[in-house]
C-alpha cells in the first residue's frame, strides 16, 4: 500500500506551495487603480459607413420609399397653397408671411405743358423716369410767349416717379421771365422764375409742388410701397404653406474596423481608441491537503482580488484517500489543481 501512494504521488505531484494565478485580461468599464491587475490599450481604429443609394427625385415626408430615411439637408419646396388667412405651423413646411395693402396713389399722367411769359430757350431737356432712365428728350426747344408746349408720355407715370431736367438761356434784356409746367392732371402747377443771364441749369422732380391730390381708385398689392405720396388704405396678413421634399436615403449603417479598406464601405474618419482590461488574482494556500470528504472554497483558497462568492469550483466526491483534480473557475477562466484527501494525521 505504501509502494501504491509513492506512485500516485510520483505521476501526480502536489503544486507549487502559496501559487498565485492570474485570470486572462478581459475588457472593462470600470477600474480600481490597481497597475499590477488593469492597464490601458490604445489603438488606431476606422469608422466605415456603409455605402447607401440616395433618391435623385424628392418626395413628402410621409411618401418616402419604404426603408428609406429623408436627408434633411437637402429639400425642395412644392408648390405653395394659395394665401389664405390663416396657416397651422407644422413640422416639414415653412409659412410665408405676405402683407396685402390696400392703397391709392397718385393719379398717372400722360402729358407735361411748359408755358412761358417770354419767348425764351430750353436746352437738354429731359423728362426722367424714377430708374433714371430718360423717356424723353429735346436738344433745344423754343418756348414762344404765351404758347403752351404739349410733351406727350408713350404711357401714363405716376406723378411722383418723373423728374425734368433742362437750362435756360436768358438774353440781357430778358426780364421777370417765368416759365409754367403742369401736367393734364393739373396735380402740379409751379412756376420758374431764372433770373441768371446766360444759361442755368434747372433739375426737380414732377412732385416738388403738388397743388391737388388726386388720387386713383383703391388697389391691392402683396409688394412693398416706397412712394411718398401713397395713401394706405388697410392692411392685412395673409400666409401660404410650403411643404417641403427631401431627398431619401437608405439608413446609415456604421463600424469600427482595424482596416482602412472595406469593400461596400466608405471611411469617415480615423480615431484612437482606448480600451480598459483587468485582470484577477487567486492565491492558492501553501498545502493543498484536506482531512473531511467534503471541501470548502477556503481549504483552497487563500484570497481572490474579486469577491470569493463569484469563483466556482468542482469535484468527485472522495471516497478513499488520495489525490483529486479540483476545477476552479472565475467567468470564463477555468483551471485544475489537486487535493490530498487524508482522514487522519500521521
Amino acid at each position: 500500500m505504501y509502494c501504491f501512494f509513492l506512485l500516485i504521488f510520483f505521476f501526480f505531484p502536489l503544486p507549487v506551495f502559496g501559487e498565485t494565478i492570474y485570470t486572462p485580461y478581459y475588457e472593462t468599464q470600470t477600474k480600481q487603480g490597481d497597475p499590477s491587475l488593469e492597464k490601458d490599450e490604445t489603438k488606431q481604429v476606422y469608422l466605415l459607413e456603409k455605402d447607401s443609394f440616395i433618391t435623385d427625385d424628392y418626395y413628402s415626408i410621409d411618401d418616402g420609399p419604404k426603408g428609406m430615411i429623408p436627408l434633411l439637408d437637402q429639400f425642395i419646396y412644392k408648390t405653395s397653397s394659395t394665401l389664405q388667412r390663416n396657416c397651422e405651423e407644422k413640422e416639414h413646411q415653412e409659412i410665408k408671411w405676405t402683407t396685402k395693402t390696400w392703397y391709392q396713389k397718385l393719379m398717372p399722367i400722360h402729358t407735361i405743358y411748359f408755358k412761358s411769359n417770354t419767348s425764351v430757350l430750353l436746352k437738354n431737356l429731359q423728362i426722367i423716369h424714377q430708374k433714371k432712365k430718360v423717356i424723353e428728350q429735346k436738344d433745344a426747344i423754343y418756348l414762344q410767349k404765351g404758347k403752351e408746349r404739349v410733351f406727350d408720355l408713350s404711357s401714363d407715370i405716376s406723378l411722383d416717379e418723373l423728374s425734368l431736367s433742362f437750362q435756360v438761356f436768358l438774353n440781357v434784356e430778358d426780364q421777370d421771365v417765368e416759365i409754367n409746367i403742369r401736367d393734364n392732371q393739373n396735380i402740379t402747377q409751379y412756376g420758374i422764375k431764372p433770373t441768371q443771364k446766360g444759361f442755368t441749369s434747372f433739375s426737380f422732380p414732377m412732385s416738388k409742388e403738388i397743388k391737388n391730390y388726386k388720387m386713383t381708385s383703391t388697389k391691392m398689392t402683396n409688394k412693398p410701397l416706397h412712394s411718398t405720396y401713397t395713401r394706405i388704405i388697410k392692411e392685412e396678413k395673409w400666409c401660404q404653406i410650403k411643404e417641403k421634399a427631401y431627398r431619401f436615403q437608405q439608413k446609415k449603417e456604421t463600424k469600427l474596423s482595424d482596416t482602412q479598406t472595406l469593400e461596400g464601405y466608405h471611411l469617415l474618419k480615423i480615431e484612437n481608441q482606448t480600451k480598459s482590461y483587468r485582470r484577477e488574482k487567486i492565491v492558492l494556500r501553501d498545502t493543498l491537503v484536506t482531512r473531511t470528504p467534503y471541501l470548502l472554497v477556503d481549504d483552497i483558497v487563500l484570497e481572490t482580488s474579486f469577491p470569493l462568492k463569484d469563483l466556482k469550483f468542482s469535484y468527485e466526491p472522495f471516497t478513499e484517500e488520495g489525490i483529486y483534480p479540483i476545477t476552479l473557475s472565475y467567468r470564463d477562466f477555468q483551471f485544475t489543481r489537486w487535493i490530498h484527501y487524508q482522514k487522519s494525521v500521521e
